[in-house]
């Protein structure tokens, strides 16, 4: 693949871990908001997405390069979720992000037409197929233009230190997602499975922050926080599993220290959901940070991300086509590109 096609995946693959990012908030809130026939309509959708957004990884670092995750503010930014906290809210959210998605995959479809046969093209073919369903279900329940993220501000109204906080899990979820592909095509297979885990455990503590401000009618705001700049960690995936593993351990400290203040601005606000679920946080990725290969991880109970070749067998292999999965089966390939 030459570095227009690299260039072409990559774009896709950013914005559908948006999606991702995006149908996994709502799902939470909806099911909060007893919405559970809209929450299995947006699972359907994820279900396309996130194996395609799994299977795009798979098959840049089996090919010996590193996708190109946000490198600047401003793209970090339009690469966040930006949750409705309303249902009419969610609609007319999801159906925003998912024109973007749309337009990205078609024009990378027109790209990609005349070197049809020789890239995967069903890793952009199939998600496009499945946008206009979507979008016709969403079109009729979305009553008006999104005019705002939220309907209502927590009891807490120290948001930047948790907004903070949830866009580092974020970046924290995208690079160890990857990295546990880079491993994996290392054949550094424990690694893999460990680092799955911290992308698993870092879904499971934004899962923590949603579920304390779904009642509430809050989503979080992660793409406010990285335009404010500061305390927001770029992420960082490299090709060396050394160097993989550092990238990690810093974004882990980041992580921490967010919690940390996010822990201490809900205490002093007396909001003890959020002050105990920021403290777990902070605990876990001070753990975490001192982790190294070897010793076991700091645990999460009902980590679902765990077994990362089981993921690979359900959600990668399964779906690939037979060029990509002789591709993605072969494993142990050398990943040549520079740290991102």
């Amino acid at each position: 693949m030459n570095e227009a096609v690299l260039r072409s995946f990559s774009r896709v693959l950013r914005l559908q871990l948006a999606a991702v990012q995006q149908h996994f908030i709502h799902v939470l809130l909806l099911r909060a908001w007893k919405e559970e026939a809209v929450a299995d309509r947006i699972t359907s959708i994820d279900a396309v997405d996130l194996p395609n957004a799994m299977r795009i990884v798979n098959c840049l670092v089996s090919a010996g390069h590193l996708p190109a995750l946000a490198s600047d503010r401003e793209t970090l930014a339009g690469d966040m979720p930006e949750s409705g906290a309303s249902l009419d809210a969610v609609f007319a959210a999801e159906l925003e992000l998912d024109l973007r998605l749309r337009d990205v995959l078609a024009s990378v479809e027109r790209e990609l037409t005349p070197c049809a046969s020789k890239v995967p093209f069903e890793l952009v073919s199939v998600p496009l197929a499945s946008r206009a369903a979507y979008q016709e279900w969403l079109r009729k329940r979305v009553v008006g233009p999104r005019e705002g993220v939220e309907t209502g501000e927590p009891g807490d109204p120290a948001r930047e230190g948790l907004d903070s906080l949830f866009a580092n899990l974020m970046v924290m979820i995208n690079q160890t997602l990857v990295h546990a592909f880079v491993h994996w095509h290392r054949s550094e297979h424990e690694l893999a499975d460990a680092v799955w885990e911290m992308c698993g455990a870092a879904m499971m503590h934004a899962t923590s922050i949603v579920n304390a401000l779904a009642q509430r009618h809050v989503a979080p705001r992660p793409a406010r926080a990285v335009a404010r700049g500061g305390d927001v960690a770029l992420p960082r995936v490299a090709a060396a599993p050394p160097d993989a593993l550092a990238n990690d351990r810093l974004l882990a400290e980041r992580c921490r220290a967010a919690a940390s203040r996010a822990a201490v601005a809900a205490a002093q606000r007396r909001d003890p959901d959020l002050a105990s679920a920021c403290g777990r946080i902070e605990a876990y990725h001070a753990e975490l940070g001192g982790w190294r290969p070897g010793r076991e991880l700091p645990r999460l109970d009902d980590n679902p991300c765990v077994d990362f070749e089981r993921v690979l067998r359900e959600y990668v292999w399964s779906g690939c086509s037979r060029r990509s999965a002789r591709i993605a089966v072969g494993g142990g390939g050398t990943t040549t590109s520079r740290s991102t």
